[in-house]
């Protein structure tokens, strides 16, 4: 399964890819929501989309992300 990755998706992927590994950039992912506002921006929509296409792909699958797309790509 290759991964299709919003342009946001892939933004956000790449401020928490230092957390490492996919577990740990989705625990990061959870412990941020909580502080979201959700009735103020689209963010929290962003990250827990993000969430579950990690959570679908394996730690191989997830290595082989590339970086973030281009501008043609957002979506």
């Amino acid at each position: 399964m290759k991964a299709s990755l919003t342009y946001d998706e892939a933004c956000l992927l790449q401020i928490y890819s230092d957390a490492g590994t996919r577990q740990s950039v989705m625990d990061a992912l959870l412990e941020i929501r909580d502080y979201l506002d959700w009735n103020r921006d689209t963010l929290p929509e962003i990250v827990d989309s993000l969430i579950r296409k990690l959570d679908a792909m394996t730690d191989s699958e997830f290595a082989e992300l590339d970086g973030i797309p281009s501008r043609s790509d957002r979506g």
